[in-house]
């Protein structure tokens, strides 16, 4: 992951990019934080880099978020189960961002909320878990 990053920052720069790169993982320990800053790469959690977003472009990232819940259709994923989902996931400015615009509530973790069961320890559910890991949708692009 690192080398794809270091290629594509390489590559960006002798475009003339200014576009940024970002390695996003759960897994800090074995990335090189401060050394992959130095040279312009930033390694982030994914909740930090859904906050970092959502400051750039709430629009997009709203829409993003209104797709994800009306693509997962069985079962239903509520906007409560994704505020829920991203205050786990440490998006918690973003969840607090979506929790006021949609005059709403952070459901606490083990809630119950809608036709989904509660998280498990990981902040989802079994039936959205066994989806498989959420993809963006197209309309971040």
């Amino acid at each position: 992951m690192a080398s794809a990053a270091l290629v594509l920052h390489a590559l960006a720069q002798e475009e003339g990019s200014t576009d940024k790169v970002f390695i996003v993982s759960d897994n800090l320990v074995h990335l090189a934080i401060k050394d992959m800053a130095a040279i312009g790469i930033l390694v982030v959690l994914p909740g930090e880099f859904i906050n970092m977003l959502n400051v750039a472009a709430p629009t997009r990232v709203e829409k993003a978020l209104l797709k994800t819940i009306e693509d997962l259709e069985a079962p239903p994923f509520t906007r409560e189960d994704l505020l829920r989902l991203l205050d786990a996931r440490g998006a918690i400015d973003t969840a607090k961002f979506y929790a006021s615009k949609w005059n709403m509530k952070i459901p606490q973790q083990g809630v119950a909320v809608g036709a989904n069961a509660p998280l498990d320890g990981d902040g989802t559910s079994g039936s959205v878990r066994d989806k498989g890991p959420l993809k963006a949708p197209c309309c971040l692009d």
